[in-house]
């Protein structure tokens, strides 16, 4: 009885539900422990039970079969006694259709049969009968159709190649080897042709004997999937017979031929010896008798004896001649991973595969020799070319990994690092060492080449650091730390150089580290490209630091830079060591950190002094940090905020220290535009709040709290008795506080980076709260409700102490929450509304919604909105419509009936869809009255998203909705054909075909004037209930001033736009409710349903029209749809490919049709299409890219009138390849299609070659790799000429072929030409003047592939062999006679594909050869230029060949005598003028007085031979030569003038600089000068090189710049003087003689311009210009004593706020600077004002623009209090509630925004004066109080205040009439900002007035809607 307990428990356990691979481990014991009864009824039981469960659920017990399989040899046993049933349900498991149609079962059966064949795999020399031969034979059937099967699934493709060579192995007895390559044929052969009885009887004669003289060979097999699948699962199943040797003969004559051989010299004389002499391959044959050195160390028995046979596969020499089958594979897997292919990482798997099992087989020879050395040492791979080091043979695996370091694949480079690493081992296991000597010679030959711009070059380095050891490296070469420091400059490098610092880091100490690399890392922190420094700071720093930690005070040493880049280094240092662990704030406050920075003492004398330069000092800890949140630099504050927020720990609470900067930073940081700083913020934040989070969690769980919260139940107000816990109340405090500010800028006023980032920073807070249930919806979590409930309880302790209900909370929700989010889903842009529709989903169950009266006013303006034609408002009241149905239980069909006074519907869908079909029929009879008034699209908007993403609150039947659902596709096939049938109502075709786009017009105007005459208002009955729907929160669109409306409406938006927008919207609408009707409600469709959506909207919307916005939408619900129809379970796939197949039908018809521009519809589709298959189908992909070349080399007949085939078929090929998804499958049609496309250049059609020309520039970056940097040119952008030659042998011939038809032409046409020696090249007149013919056929096609081949490099020193060298001479002897070519761009292609071509060690020698060729052979003038042009390339490639006095010497010498006689050669002699300023010659002689500057290429050469000139003068010689170029030179002025700039701002002579100054304002002087326009720019640069004028200007001077500030020599003209006059006026203020009148009349004419050149029209240029002329005249000028008219100064304030609020971050940036010089020059004057105030808020330093707006404000408004100037201070109060536009436009433009300046918030402006208003009127007041009462009373101050009190009545009174005629604006978003405005007017206005003691009165005069208590939750 205990017996059968025992077995019963452990039949319970090995039959659960639960049972996994532990549970079978840990029974193993219990297994072992049972006595024999108990084990033979264990069996019995199993046997029994596995049975039953194999007739019951096969899925499930083919799981157990997984489990049991891999477990005891008990449960192995129990499965082998029901094997025959196992096998037959892993049959039907494995059938093709279940492979289609359930993947999962599919994945159990095999991973079954993979158990099972391991096992009987193990036995199968033991006779038993549970291995049926019948059925073993069966499965090995199915897993080769299985294997060559499209459809098999990628995650079980390596279990069903393993399984395949365990069941051969079962089945084949002998001969394995070679009979395996025939199973290889069989597969291929099925792939090919998928003939299911060939391959049967093709399999039943492996059981066969075949004859021993059938061999095949590697070419005998063509690459594909099946074939590396095969492969893998060989390798991967490690069978013995894998490692046996063939061909044996005795050891001696082994070891003797091994002797003989290694030297390279075979001496075999046997007839059958295949050795290769000439690669020094060996031989080896052992006698047929001799027993295999291999034994079985993996199975239980020994194998039997492995018998000889002949030669199994011919092939590789290597593997030939060592007769090891494993090594055999080697030729074949060659070959497989040079192939291009779409599974180049599965290739490349099976490489390390191999590798690994060579190694495994040298380790087992080694054992069954005894660890002694071996006879046949033939085995060692280091014999072998094929594994040999630095081998010239280019098929040897070294030469393989190198030539795949940057396969585009992903995960390739990965595995060739494994692959090469694999590959040292085998060398060091043969001979220890032997791999740190190779890694050395890999470390010599990669820095020796200096190829830091590879990437190529950074993973072998890694990997040979790791063998020799970092310190030997670096110690030998120390440039490596040079050379890394590249790598971080371009981002495609900077993880590959990233690895090889890790294991430097791991591997050295920290003095060492410190030597090598600190000034390295110190120069990156502080460097001035960005990328450079983002790239040490994410990729070097952290290791830096986690490794050192004692490094972080060094580094921050060295950060001693003022400028952003010290600063980023600064605060990135304290970051990065903060998240380590190595600093605390708290343990750092008095830390002092060097800085350089100007304080207030050096400010001042600043003033006096400006060029000083301030002493390193050091400041306190704390200043830096809050300097660095308010830095200027965007990167600098992201790094601090990253300090603040990120901890080691994630619960550490957050310190008052934080807190108090923390909100400075979300102050002024929220509304930034910068998408990288927003995500950063967002990053930084989620640490933030669950740090808050944590942190109130951990405190709660501590007493006092912890008895609250061992509570069943627990209120807020059980916190209120309990004392605050200081962390607890700052963590809590700071969190309330991001709410509300959260909430504050979800209100009208808020640009739309405020509004998105609060509405995401929002979402975050409630995510780190709340969590989903199963039926995800979101509750606050169980571990998180005490933080809630105490939020909670302190937002009402808020509430309390400041008497302000909206203060309090209910789970992180205000009372306003779900008010303002709705508000927020009125914005025009998409992500908003994405946004606040996320957030109602979490607070679906909020405590905090509305009542329902509210929210169905919410309801009935979503529907009015979607009556608007502007797509906007569609899509806002759509969004509505969905939100309140989704997330609020509203009775909606009942609240429309009462409220809205529509008629009673069923249900909301019923209502929904009669609207639409109601507003459609309407249309139909009127369709300009629909689309004015009510336009379909918006209705059938609202209807799609209710009846798709309503979050399951849609309670009708399926066969209600299966219905609708007809109805509603059936009215959608109607629109589409009744908008297409407008757009083609004046075509001839109708709309069958596409319309033109005149056509389009033609038929719209037609439309227009039908609707015209029918003015009966067609639409009117259908949508009278839409009018009364809403009209109280919707503008009337009749009425009074509804002709003004209308008139307005057609003056921005004409009827035709109107109709047209219409109609392409509800076409793309349709597409997508149809689309997401099919995803949502697959199940209620027919397949004739779907059918129809596909041909009759979507794909009749992309063929049907030419609209792109429609085409657009159609592509993405057609893409949709795909996925859908696609997926690997979908049983409707052949939808897609019959469309497919038909699109490509019709093209290859040619019929005489246009279809649309560049194929675009028919494109779209195929891209689609192919881009959705999966990842492992390439049938689809394949067969479409066959059929498009084989119609793109098909002739047609071409007609001007009809698209070509061949066109469009290049066309749609474009469209796949560009497609990156399809980018793996494409891989091997690349260099076909290349060839196609270069074939393609020759024709005659201009449109076939325009679109071969579009395909090849998407063809270009695949077959070399996609752009690194931006500069086309640049060497990162190039590929490697050994990888190119791997990768696309074939291609590489066909272009050598193509240059070499193209110098077979050249050659005829030198013959014909004259050909001159190069001391006679001034005779020949024929270069200035030739003319050229070239036949199209023969160089169409010439540049492209020069193009091509120069963007290919030699490579790093591993890559390049004698065999690549050899290839690469064939182009070079084909590439240098084009150089030659009458075409320049030829000429300089050839140069650039030379230079490319070139080995590296080859430079010297290739630049000495073309010097010898200048000098001593004939040649024309067009060889001479491009062998100058290659030397010229050379160069600039190898700087090391300019100081080669081989190189120099000589071809300076060539360079002087080609200047002598070919000087009137401007484009040759400016080449070689160029080559020695390369040189640095400067001993040349040059008379440019004779120059023809008419003539090509002479106005460069002059410019050249100045530059030469001007480095061979003194300085003294250089100025007064460019002094005479700039009064004298009119010829050349604009090639001059960028080299006179330059040479201005390099200049370092003060006199010399004012002496030109003088000269040009004398010069200006004459009103006649036509060079008036160079002259100010040059003066311009001498000015802001200077920053000042030495002398003023004289009065006739500033007239004439006058009339150039006005713009009559053009505004860039304009824009300089304006900076130039900035100058003048901050030297006049400065003196007191000069002209007042034209002292005024300057100031009001720049006071225009600049306000005009500020407003957000002006273009950025412009803008910038005006913040540059700002920051140096507006501090004098706003300062001075000078009689100055109110308004130039009021124009001036208005231009810097408009700046300092511009769209254009750099202009932002730049205005800053403004307020800087303003700080600086008011400092004086303020300190003797208020010393301890200003000075204590304000930082004197650049800051970010929201900071420096306060500042300015500030400044502006205490300034002009203290001087008394009352009209400077209503200038700036006024800009607080005047310059909200308070005139009603109820309708823009369909497309417009409601403002110019998008980024411009007047709230948050306004916000910042009445702060500045209210501090400063106190401190005024305090001060005055102090100084003398009497003073205060007379001042003005009182009547000022009284005079803005009435015109704020009147403003209120504007805006409350407004607001009486037209209720229904309470909503509006600009009138809600115009009110709010208001209130903060009089709320700061009575604030003043309380500290002046002035009593006012407003409850007397106008109150406005909001203080009357509607929608007080706007207010804030």
């Amino acid at each position: 009885m205990k017996m059968e307990e025992g077995v019963s428990v452990i039949l319970d356990q090995l039959f659960s539900k639960s049972v996994d691979q532990r549970t079978i481990r840990n029974l193993k014991k219990t297994i072992d422990d049972l006595q024999p009864p108990a084990l033979s009824l264990l069996v019995s039981e199993v046997v029994q039970k596995l049975g039953q469960c194999l007739r019951d659920d096969s899925v499930a017990a083919l799981s157990y079969v997984c489990l049991f399989s891999s477990g005891c040899q008990l449960l192995q046993q129990c499965v082998t006694d029901c094997l025959p049933d196992i096998i037959n349900s892993c049959i039907s498991g494995m059938q093709p259709d279940v492979m289609k149609n359930d993947t999962s079962r599919y994945h159990i059966s095999s991973k079954a049969v993979y158990g099972v064949l391991q096992i009987v795999s193990s036995k199968c020399d033991a006779p038993s009968e549970n291995y049926p031969p019948s059925l073993l034979h069966q499965l090995l059937e199915l897993l080769v159709f299985a294997v060559a099967d499209e459809n098999l699934p990628s995650d079980c493709a390596l279990i069903i190649g393993t399984s395949l060579c365990l069941a051969f192995t079962t089945l084949v007895k002998d001969d394995r080897p070679r009979k395996f390559y025939h199973l290889l044929k069989v597969i291929e052969s099925y792939d090919r042709h998928h003939d299911k009885e060939m391959a049967r009887a093709s399999l039943a004669k492996l059981h066969i004997l075949w004859d021993d003289e059938i061999c095949l060979s590697v070419d005998d097999f063509r690459v594909s999937f099946p074939i590396v699948i095969t492969v893998h699962g060989l390798l991967n199943c490690g069978v013995y017979w894998l490692y046996s040797i063939e061909n044996c003969r005795k050891q001696a004559l082994t070891h003797e031929l091994l002797n003989e051989n290694v030297e390279g010299c075979c001496k075999c004389s046997s007839e059958e010896c295949a050795c290769d002499s000439r690669t020094g391959s060996h031989c080896v044959r052992i006698c047929e008798n001799e027993e295999p050195l291999l034994k079985e160390h993996t199975r239980s028995e020994a194998p039997p004896s492995m018998k000889c046979n002949k030669g199994t596969m011919k092939g590789d020499k290597d593997c030939e001649s060592a007769n090891v089958f494993l090594y055999g594979l080697g030729s074949l897997i060659n070959k497989i991973c040079r192939a291009p292919s779409s599974y180049s990482f599965q290739a490349f798997q099976v490489l390390l595969s191999w590798l690994q099992n060579v190694r495994k087989m040298i380790r087992m020879y080694k054992e069954d020799c005894g660890h002694q050395k071996l006879p046949d040492l033939c085995i060692y791979p280091s014999k072998l070319v094929l594994f040999a080091f630095h081998s010239e043979n280019t098929s040897s695996v070294f030469h393989l990994l190198n030539s795949n370091w940057e396969s585009p694949s992903k995960g390739v480079s990965d595995t060739v690092y494994s692959c090469m690493t694999e590959l040292l081992h085998l060398h060091e296991e043969e001979s220890p060492g032997q791999a740190k000597t190779l890694s050395l010679q890999m470390v010599s030959n990669l820095v020796c080449v200096d190829a830091w711009n590879l990437k190529s070059t950074y993973p072998p380095l890694a990997l040979a650091m790791s063998f020799v050891g970092a310190e030997m490296v670096l110690q030998k070469y120390p440039s490596i730390p040079e050379g890394l420091y590249k790598s971080l400059m371009v981002n495609y490098l900077a993880p590959a150089g990233a690895n090889v610092y890790k294991i430097i880091v791991k591997d050295v100490s920290s003095a060492f580290w410190s030597k090598c690399f600190i000034e390295v890392i110190m120069k990156a922190l502080q460097s001035s490209d960005r990328v450079t420094r983002q790239n040490v700071l994410t990729l070097w720093l952290p290791i830096t630091i986690r490794q050192y930690p004692d490094v972080c005070i060094t580094l921050l040493d060295k950060c001693v830079q003022s400028s952003s880049e010290g600063w980023l280094a600064r605060v990135a240092v304290l970051k990065v060591a903060r998240s380590c662990g190595s600093m605390d704030i708290e343990e750092n406050m008095e830390l002092c950190i060097s800085t350089k920075e100007e304080n207030e003492e050096t400010l001042l004398e600043d003033m006096s002094n400006e060029g000083k330069k301030c002493d390193v000092e050091s400041k306190p800890f704390s200043l830096v940090v809050r300097h660095a949140i308010n830095h200027i630099d965007e990167m600098v504050r992201s790094e601090a905020l990253a300090f603040l927020c990120h901890t080691k720990k994630a619960s550490q609470p957050v310190t008052h220290f934080e807190s108090k900067l923390l909100k400075e930073f979300f102050s002024l940081n929220v509304n930034v535009d910068s998408a990288p700083f927003r995500q950063n913020v967002i990053r930084c934040y989620k640490a933030l709040v669950v740090r808050l989070r944590d942190s109130c969690a951990a405190v709660l769980k501590a007493p006092p709290y912890k008895n609250l919260l061992s509570k069943e139940k627990f209120a807020d107000h059980d916190f209120k008795n309990l004392p605050v816990n200081s962390t607890l109340y700052i963590n809590g405090e700071l969190l309330l506080w991001f709410l509300s500010k959260f909430h504050s800028n979800f209100l009208p006023g808020s640009n739309y980076q405020r509004r998105i980032l609060s509405l995401q920073l929002y979402k975050e807070t409630l995510l780190a709260f709340f969590e989903a249930d199963s039926g995800s919806a979101f509750t606050v979590s169980q571990r998180f409700t005490s933080v809630c409930s105490f939020v909670n309880s302190l937002s009402k302790i808020v509430q309390s102490n400041m008497n302000d209900a909206s203060k309090s909370v209910i789970d992180l929700a205000l009372p306003w929450t779900y008010e303002s989010l709705l508000l927020c889903s009125l914005d025009e842009m998409d992500d908003i509304r994405d946004e606040v529709e996320n957030i109602f989903r979490i607070l679906e169950y909020s405590k905090m919604k509305p009542q329902e009266e509210e929210v169905g006013r919410w309801l009935l303006l979503g529907l009015s909105l979607c009556n608007s034609p502007k797509t906007s408002d569609v899509e806002s009241g759509a969004s509505i419509v969905k939100i309140i149905s989704s997330h609020h239980n509203l009775d909606i069909p009942s609240f429309l009936e009462e409220y809205g006074g529509f008629k009673k519907s069923g249900s909301s869908l019923s209502f929904l869809y009669d609207r639409v079909e109601a507003q459609f029929r309407g249309a139909q009879r009127n369709i300009l009255t629909a689309a004015r008034e009510a336009p379909i699209h918006g209705s059938l908007l609202a209807l799609g998203r209710y009846l798709c993403e309503a979050d399951g609150r849609i309670a009708e039947s399926s066969e209600y909705l299966q219905k609708l659902l007809k109805r509603l596709l059936e009215l959608m096939v109607e629109m589409i054909e009744f908008m297409l049938s407008i757009l083609a109502i004046s075509s001839k075709n109708g709309s069958a075909i596409a319309p033109s786009f005149a056509e389009m017009g033609e038929s719209i105007e037609m439309m227009i004037r039908r609707c015209e005459n029918n003015t009966e208002g067609a639409v009117q009955e259908a949508t009278e209930e839409t009018k009364a729907a809403g009209s109280e929160l919707l503008p009337d669109s009749s009425g009074e001033d509804g002709d003004e409306t209308y008139e307005s409406e057609t003056a921005i938006s004409s009827d035709h736009a109107l109709i047209l927008a219409c109609c392409w919207q509800t076409m793309k609408v349709c597409c997508l409710v149809s689309s997401n009707c099919t995803s949502r409600w697959t199940e209620l469709l027919t397949e004739d349903q779907i059918e129809m959506i596909l041909r009759s909207i979507i794909i009749r919307v992309l063929t049907g029209t030419r609209h792109k916005g429609a085409m657009e939408a159609a592509r993405t619900c057609y893409s949709q749809l795909c996925v859908l129809l696609l997926s690997p379970n979908s049983k409707l796939c052949h939808l897609i490919y019959r469309q497919i197949d038909d699109i490509l039908d019709h093209l290859k018809a040619g019929a005489q049709t246009s279809v649309t521009r560049r194929a675009a519809g028919m494109a779209m589709m195929v891209q689609v299409a192919c881009g959705a298959v999966p990842r492992n189908n390439r049938v689809l992909i394949d067969s479409t890219v066959m059929r498009l070349m084989d119609i793109i080399e098909t002739e047609y007949e071409e007609q001007n009138t009809v698209d070509s085939p061949p066109v469009l078929a290049l066309h749609i090929l474009h469209s796949l390849v560009i497609h990156a998804s399809l980018a793996h499958h494409l891989i091997q049609h690349m260099p076909s299609i290349t060839m196609t496309c270069l074939k393609a250049f020759t024709s005659n059609s201009w449109a076939l070659r325009n679109a071969a020309l579009q395909l090849y520039g998407a063809v270009v970056p695949r077959m070399v790799g996609q752009k690194k940097v931006r500069d086309d040119s640049s060497i990162l952008n190039s590929l490697t000429a050994s990888e190119f030659l791997a990768r696309h042998a074939a291609l590489a011939d066909f272009l050598l072929q193509l240059l070499e038809n193209n110098k077979n032409t050249r050659n005829s046409q030198i013959n014909q030409d004259s050909s001159t020696c190069l001391k006679d090249l001034k005779d020949n007149e024929d270069f200035n003047n030739q003319t050229f013919s070239p036949s199209l056929a023969e160089h169409s096609n010439l540049v492209p592939v020069l193009s091509l081949l120069a963007r290919l490099s030699p490579g790093t020193g591993l890559q390049q062999s004698l065999e690549l060298n050899e290839r690469l001479s064939k182009y070079y002897s084909v590439t240098i006679l084009l150089l030659g070519s009458q075409i320049h761009t030829v000429r300089r292609l050839s140069a650039l594909s030379l230079v490319a071509l070139t080995p590296s060690e080859q430079a010297v020698v290739m630049v000495k050869r073309i010097i010898s060729s200048l000098t001593n052979e004939r040649l024309s003038a067009n060889e001479v230029h491009g062998k100058l042009l290659t030397i010229i390339e050379f160069l600039d490639t190898y700087p090391n060949l300019a100081t080669d006095d081989s190189v120099r010497v000589p071809l300076v010498s060539l360079m002087v005598m080609i200047l002598k006689s070919a000087s009137a050669y401007y484009v040759i002699a400016s080449t070689a003028l160029k080559i020695l300023k390369t040189l640095k010659f400067e001993n040349l002689d040059i008379n440019l007085d004779s120059t023809d500057v008419c003539k090509p290429g002479a106005p460069q050469f002059v410019l050249t031979a100045t530059k030469l000139k001007i480095m061979q003068l003194s300085e003294e010689e250089k100025e007064k030569f460019v002094l005479k170029l700039i009064l004298y030179n009119q010829v050349l002025e604009e090639y001059y003038l960028t080299f006179l700039e330059s040479f201005i701002e390099n200049s370092r002579s003060e006199r010399w600089m004012e002496r030109v100054e003088m000269t040009i304002w004398q010069k200006l002087e004459d009103s006649e000068n036509l060079r008036s326009s160079v002259l100010v720019r040059i003066l311009y640069v001498i000015l802001k090189k200077q920053n000042r004028i030495t002398q003023i200007p004289s009065k006739k001077c500033m007239e004439n710049l006058l009339i150039l500030l006005q713009g009559f020599s053009g505004a860039k003209i304009a824009s300089k003087v304006l900076t130039v006059f900035a100058f003048v006026i901050k030297y006049l203020c400065s003196v007191e003689q000069f002209d007042s009148i034209v002292m005024c009349e300057v100031v009001n004419e720049f006071s225009s311009v600049v306000c005009k050149y500020s407003n957000a029209t002006s273009t950025e240029d412009y803008r910038l210009e005006a913040s540059t002329a700002l920051t140096i005249a507006f501090p004098p000028l706003f300062l001075s004593q000078l009689c100055i008219g109110i308004s130039p100064k009021e124009q001036l304030i208005v231009a810097v706020l408009d700046l300092l609020q511009d769209e254009d971050p750099v202009i932002r940036d730049a205005s800053c600077h403004i307020v800087f010089q303003l700080q600086k020059y008011s400092l004086p004057y303020l300190i003797s004002l208020n010393p301890l105030t200003f000075l204590k808020n304000q930082i004197q330093e650049l800051v970010l623009p929201n900071l420096a707006l306060s500042y300015f404000i500030e400044i502006v408004v205490m300034c002009s209090l203290y001087q008394n100037n009352w009209k400077v201070l209503q200038v700036i109060w006024r800009l607080l509630y005047e310059d909200i536009a308070c005139e009603y436009k109820p309708k823009l433009t369909l497309f417009q925004s409601q403002a110019v300046n998008l980024y411009k918030e007047q709230k948050h402006c306004g916000t910042k004066i009445r702060e500045a208003f209210e501090g400063i009127v106190r401190e005024y007041v305090a001060t005055r109080n102090t100084q003398n009462d009497e003073l205060l009373a007379n001042d003005g101050i009182s009547e000022w205040v009284l005079a803005e009190y009435e015109e704020i009545q009147k403003q209120c009174k504007k805006i409350q009439t407004s607001l009486k005629q037209h209720e229904d604006r309470l909503t509006d978003r600009r009138f809600l900002l115009a009110e709010v405005m208001c209130i903060k007017a009089q709320e700061t206005l009575l604030s003043v007035s309380s500290i002046l003691d002035i009593k006012l009165d407003f409850d007397s005069g106008y109150s406005l809607p909001i203080q009357e208590g509607k929608y007080f939750w706007l207010k804030l």
